[in-house]
């Protein structure tokens, strides 16, 4: 709920919504029963374009979890499932297109960080809304938060309460909170609330909210070298953010199933012999 009236208090800030989708990356495969992940889709999909209009409700949240191929492919092998957590039963709930890959390989090529990174399994947890063509992204969410109704909490009574188990941590960045970048450094204490107040102030010294008129883009790294899409105009008020999966994100081909710590394939030995988590 917390998420959902930040991004509904920004005002009119994000880039038009058309054809994108919000991505969520996580290291927990916990609760994710369809209740749960229609209320989260109904606060990730908050928030107002440029031109007013809602941001609008997504089809359906993405999951980005790694398949068994890839876990078994990094460099620590099975070994690192042992720090992703997920119950075959669990990952079921999920219908089966939702799913995405971690370290599928961009048509167009990947940037380098993604490239970098591939072999090496997530423990980070990344929500964020992104463009269709994966190009932009209209915010960003790095937490300490898994995919469970514990760490996101869920609602209750006809929304009335919400019932929260944990206490998780988070960063949100949006356009007009990164305006202010170049007023105050990230901070928690009163200096960086007058910076962000001053992002909202016109030139001339009146209070005024020009939050409309904020068009900070927040591009994924990788995509600023040699990006054709995006003009002179447009780079000085782009912030690009080190996203460590290709994007758009990939669905599971077929053949390809999501790695669980209670699996055991006896014909796929990772490079250490393992052919599961617990040896």
């Amino acid at each position: 709920m917390r998420v959902r009236q930040i991004l509904q208090d920004e005002g009119p800030v994000f880039p038009p919504a058309q054809g994108s989708s919000v991505i969520c990356q996580f290291s927990s495969f916990s609760t994710c029963d369809e209740f749960l992940r229609r209320q989260l889709r109904q606060s990730f999909s908050a928030g107002s374009s440029l031109d007013g209009s809602p941001l609008g409700l997504v089809d359906e949240l993405e999951f980005v979890w790694p398949t068994v191929d890839e876990v078994r492919n990094g460099v620590s092998g099975y070994r690192h499932g042992g720090s992703m957590p997920a119950h075959l039963e669990k990952i079921r709930k999920v219908p089966a297109e939702v799913l995405r890959t971690w370290s599928s390989p961009h048509p167009d090529g990947d940037p380098p960080l993604v490239k970098g990174r591939r072999a090496a399994m997530p423990h980070l947890k990344s929500f964020m809304r992104a463009s269709g063509d994966g190009r932009q992204l209209h915010w960003m969410c790095l937490t300490s938060a898994n995919m469970s109704a514990a760490a996101w909490g869920r609602l209750q009574k006809q929304d009335t309460q919400i019932h929260c188990c944990h206490w998780e941590l988070g960063v949100l960045f949006t356009p007009r909170t990164l305006s202010a970048r170049k007023r105050c450094n990230f901070s928690c204490n009163d200096a960086c609330l007058a910076g962000l107040a001053a992002a909202t102030t016109c030139r001339d010294g009146k209070n005024e909210d020009t939050r409309a008129s904020v068009a900070t883009l927040l591009t994924p790294r990788g995509w600023e070298v040699n990006d054709s899409h995006v003009d002179t105009a447009q780079e000085k008020e782009q912030i690009y953010f080190p996203v460590p999966f290709a994007l758009p994100t990939s669905q599971y081909t077929n053949g390809e199933f999501p790695f669980h710590t209670d699996g055991h394939w006896p014909g796929k030995p990772d490079r250490f012999g393992l052919t599961s988590v617990r040896g």
